[in-house]
């Protein structure tokens, strides 16, 4: 995640507070919404199109279910915050990503997507979710 002028709230939010992790699908791409609450979130796509092949079917075969998630600067390159969670939904992430092989346009499906979904429209619709946090 890159952003220019993080502020201390959002640093706060991203690092140590609570998560909620959506895991949101339409057309066979899946989108990850991270809630870092108040306010404070983000969604994105997934398109295993873009991996080389060998690097795909390794990924496919994996049974890991943890995402590293980096809060970045953007004005400066900086890494203001990390975050390491594991995901409930790993299985059914590879089944919906497993779909996309062979498919074409799927960054036009993206912008389209993200077009008729805001993010919070994404979370309500979300096949499962993940929470973490006190």
């Amino acid at each position: 995640m890159s952003l220019k002028h993080i502020s201390k709230k959002e640093k706060e939010l991203f690092s140590q507070g609570k998560l909620s992790v959506y895991l949101f699908e339409q057309k066979d791409i899946p989108f990850l919404v991270l809630d870092f609450g108040e306010g404070f979130s983000i969604d994105m796509s997934f398109d295993t199109s873009k991996f080389d092949e060998k690097f795909r079917k390794e990924w496919m075969a994996s049974d890991a279910n943890v995402i590293t998630l980096f809060l970045v600067e953007a004005s400066t390159g900086i890494l203001e915050g990390m975050r390491l969670i594991a995901v409930g939904f790993a299985d059914e992430f590879r089944e919906i990503c497993a779909r996309q092989n062979g498919k074409q346009g799927i960054e036009r499906q993206v912008r389209l997507i993200q077009t008729a979904f805001t993010t919070r429209e994404m979370m309500e619709h979300a096949r499962t979710c993940t929470r973490f946090g006190t």
